[in-house]
């Protein structure tokens, strides 16, 4: 009986073992990608087989995005409590809060609009079949309500 369980023990523990060696070895390049410094981009060039050229220059136009973004996102953040406030403290429409829902619903248009130029910019750089899959993938991220574009834009997948 001690034999019997000593042997599927060791069943057991192999199986694991194995799984997660299989796993480990797997996943380890893309680990390894994405937990770099420009884990995203990397994950760019690879999924999308990128040209050197095609990497330098999706490089530069998200380098020259990610100022427009981050202020973008600053200002959704600063927007999003004075609405959270005026609506908590009114029982009915206010025209304070007509006017602050339109203001924040303004920033998400324009943070939208300008998501989507970065995306169309990218995907021009890109082959047209690539292109066109880029755009497909990223649309997700423009048509989602605003949460954190900057981490919803990582190419995890990315900006």
């Amino acid at each position: 009986m001690k034999k019997n369980l000593l042997i599927w023990g060791a069943i057991l523990l192999l199986s694991v073992g194995g799984c997660l060696g299989y796993y480990h070895f797997a996943t380890a390049d893309t680990a390894l990608m994405l937990c770099g410094t420009d884990g995203e981009m990397e994950w760019l060039r690879q999924e999308f087989k990128l040209t050197e050229d095609q990497f330098q220059k999706i490089k530069a136009l998200h380098a020259a995005y990610r100022p427009k973004c981050d202020r973008m996102c600053e200002k959704i953040a600063e927007a999003r409590p004075q609405l959270d406030s005026l609506i908590t403290t009114n029982q009915t429409m206010t025209p304070e809060v007509a006017s602050a829902f339109q203001a924040y619903a303004s920033l998400e248009e324009e943070c939208q609009l300008a998501m989507l130029g970065h995306i169309y910019e990218v995907s021009a750089v890109m082959t047209e079949e690539n292109g066109r899959r880029y755009v497909q993938m990223m649309k997700a991220h423009i048509l989602q309500p605003h949460t954190d574009s900057r981490a919803g834009m990582q190419m995890n997948p990315s900006h």
